[in-house]
């Protein structure tokens, strides 16, 4: 098999499987607080920092940086918000988390091909990234957006590697 076709084979499973559970999971305060705060943000309550639904939390009710909270109330006014039914509005907070995890198995590729690993061991590299049980619980099942911030840094360092 080529190396660009075990590339494709590895990328294409390990999003197969993000999508697969991505849906259906997601860390329930943290999915709950996303939804809640793109639908006050799509109702025009643009400051969702000063929501105190939960007096007592140190942090306030949300407590995530102002990007994602564009991302998240994007993703729910294109499905059709929480009457688009639940799985559907998940999946689609979830797919920038997983596209990004995605290709942070790819800049794993290129990067491993910059600094000079041949062949296979590249593709093994990728593969080690996107078949890797914690970045698939993390994108997939979690539903965090660590893999944003990983792809930022892993396109900064081929930056900087060119």
């Amino acid at each position: 098999m080529s190396d660009r076709r075990a590339l494709a084979l590895i990328l294409i499973s390990g999003l197969a499987v993000r999508l697969a559970v991505a849906p259906f999971t997601g860390h329930s305060w943290d999915v709950y607080v996303w939804i809640k705060s793109a639908e006050l943000f799509n109702a025009g309550f643009w400051n969702v920092y000063r929501v105190s639904e939960v007096p007592s939390f140190p942090w306030g009710f949300y407590s995530y940086p102002p990007v994602w909270l564009l991302i998240t109330s994007a993703a729910y006014a294109l499905a059709g918000g929480t009457s688009g039914g639940l799985e559907r509005l998940v999946l689609a907070i979830k797919l920038p988390i997983v596209i990004a995890d995605g290709l942070v198995a790819l800049w794993v590729y290129r990067i491993a091909k910059l600094v000079g690993v041949r062949g296979r061991r590249r593709t093994l590299a990728c593969a080690a990234y996107a078949l890797n049980p914690l970045p698939v619980f993390i994108s997939g099942v979690w539903g965090m957006f660590d893999p944003i911030a990983t792809l930022f840094g892993l396109v900064g360092i081929e930056l900087l590697i060119r």
